[in-house]
């Protein structure tokens, strides 16, 4: 009912017809709604023209030396206070500075601290010109502690991106280890297989001199003791050369078996693995590593179990 009073004496186009009292309200709510306007758009205005003193130093034409000496001799105001203005000139834009032209400079210089969207939540929790310099630092504060407590949170995840990625490229540079090493591993075998085809080749050729020697008649005592004597010698050169192509033949065998080679890299690999897994257990609480460390026992257990 009220409201619809209000409504109504402020669209009445015949202030005649209004009682002195009724008219008496119209005139005075006009006024203030004026003055507040007023108080907005020159509380903008004072905000900026002190930030145009300060940045273009025209303090210095009517001679003083610094700008906390004008406004505290001329204006009439403490430099701390002028700062703040200058603070909040530079924070809002115009249209925010004069809705919240009544929170006052010192409330707004405290938001000024909190960021546009920390200070949107802000408001949707208190009303920012009503509410107490208290109430409005409390909630910057809480802001910030909330900001400073992401920040952690977000060093925290980074940190743990940045030992991800180390570990990724240290998986990676184990695995071009063990592509190395297997590498490696065939080349032998290719390097083993033509020593063993150059060892077959001379075996066989020292059996055929051999062979020759003993078939060859000897003319007389002296001759048949040279043939003896290149016979053994020739003998013990074969034996030499047929150790020699077994044990090609044996390290052929060894590097070119495939589940030696897997086992190998499948070695290697548990062990790096291992490793991973001795760290994230010593970074756990007591209770969850003395669990871990009995899952990897009993598996091992299992193995060994296997193995016999």
């Amino acid at each position: 009912m009220e409201k619809e009073t209000f409504k109504q004496l402020m669209l009445s186009e015949q202030a005649a017809a209004l009682t002195i009292e009724q008219r008496d309200f119209v005139e005075t709510h006009k006024q203030i709604i004026s003055c507040g306007t007023m108080a907005a758009r020159y509380f903008v205005e004072l905000a900026r023209k002190l930030k145009h003193m300060n940045d273009t130093k025209l303090y210095a034409v009517g001679g003083f030396d610094t700008f906390a000496e004008y406004v505290e001799e001329a204006v009439g105001i403490k430099y701390r206070q002028a700062r703040n203005y200058i603070k909040v000139a530079e924070t809002y834009t115009d249209a925010y500075l004069e809705e919240h032209a009544g929170a006052g400079v010192t409330k707004l210089t405290l938001l000024a601290a909190v960021t546009e969207k920390e200070r949107e939540e802000i408001g949707e929790e208190i009303d920012i010109d009503s509410a107490s310099t208290g109430e409005v630092n409390a909630a910057v504060q809480n802001a910030l502690r909330e900001r400073d407590e992401a920040h952690k949170q977000l060093s925290l995840i980074e940190g743990e991106l940045a030992d991800k990625k180390a570990e990724l490229a240290e998986s990676e540079n184990a695995r071009a280890a063990i592509q190395k090493a297997y590498d490696e591993e065939k080349k032998k075998l290719r390097d083993t297989k033509a020593t063993e085809k150059i060892l077959s080749g001379e075996v066989e050729n020292l059996k055929n001199k051999l062979s020759e020697a003993e078939s060859a008649p000897s003319a007389d005592k002296e001759a048949l003791a040279a043939e003896i004597e290149k016979r053994e010698k020739l003998e013990k050169e074969l034996k030499e050369k047929t150790a020699q192509l077994e044990d090609a033949r044996a390290q052929r065998r060894v590097i070119s078996s495939s589940d030696v080679i897997t086992f190998k890299i499948k070695f290697d690999e548990i062990q790096r693995i291992g490793n991973e897994l001795t760290t994230s257990i010593h970074k756990m609480d007591d209770e969850t590593a003395i669990k871990c460390r009995n899952a990897l026992s009993a598996l091992l257990e299992k193995w060994r179990e296997e193995w016999a």
